[in-house]
């Protein structure tokens, strides 16, 4: 079983469409799976893609291989579907980072000028 890290459109076919069986075998076209020969199949567009926006163990991952699908078949973005780099949720309009990722890198970042200036006042 491949790594969260090299989770791809392939292992999110394999592991969410409905059509998918052993040995990447479509049960809905009768053959092998399309995404192999990196085709477009209708029905994963329609049904697993969306379930990168659903709240699922491996979120991250699947909006990743969500994004490379639709980058790989020149499928345009929405401009309201920005994502945070850090938790790949939907960004607000006008906002660089989610609200909970944000309240973490400003925590962070203070935390890190406190740290520095301890380390000067120190010396």
């Amino acid at each position: 079983m491949p790594t969260p890290k090299h989770t791809g459109v392939l292992t999110m076919a394999q592991q969410e469409c409905a059509n998918h069986q052993e040995g990447h075998y479509c049960s809905s076209r009768d053959g092998d799976c399309i995404l192999r020969s990196s085709k477009r199949c209708d029905y994963f567009e329609r049904c697993v893609l969306p379930l990168a926006e659903k709240e699922l163990p491996r979120q991250k991952e699947y909006a990743r291989a969500r994004d490379r699908y639709r980058r790989v078949h020149k499928i345009s973005f929405d401009a309201d579907e920005r994502r945070c780099p850090d938790c790949g949720t939907i960004l607000p309009r006008r906002k660089r980072y989610c609200l909970k990722c944000a309240k973490k890198r400003r925590t962070d970042s203070v935390r890190q000028i406190r740290w520095k200036a301890r380390s000067l006042d120190n010396t």
